[in-house]
């Protein structure tokens, strides 16, 4: 493989350097693309229920997507997690 091409492959797997989303929406992102329920991204991150409900809302507005699926697929083609 040249050098080039090995380049482009490292690249290819890099996340997005212009995300639209906040460190913390990323890593609730993070968690929803792992399948952690909400109870679940409260507990790790120390928050309450509520608080991810309006992170996910936030993560649903920016990326314009409508359900969870969509919104792992965005995250997944736009190398946001």
């Amino acid at each position: 493989m040249s050098a080039s091409i090995a380049r482009k492959v490292v690249t290819s797997f890099k996340k997005s350097a212009t995300s639209p989303l906040t460190a913390r929406e990323t890593e609730v992102l993070q968690k929803l693309y792992d399948g952690d329920n909400y109870k679940t991204i409260a507990e790790t991150f120390f928050i309450s229920g509520d608080t991810v409900r309006v992170h996910i809302k936030n993560i649903y507005r920016k990326l314009h997507v409508n359900s969870r699926a969509e919104v792992v697929k965005k995250a997944i083609r736009g190398r946001l997690i």
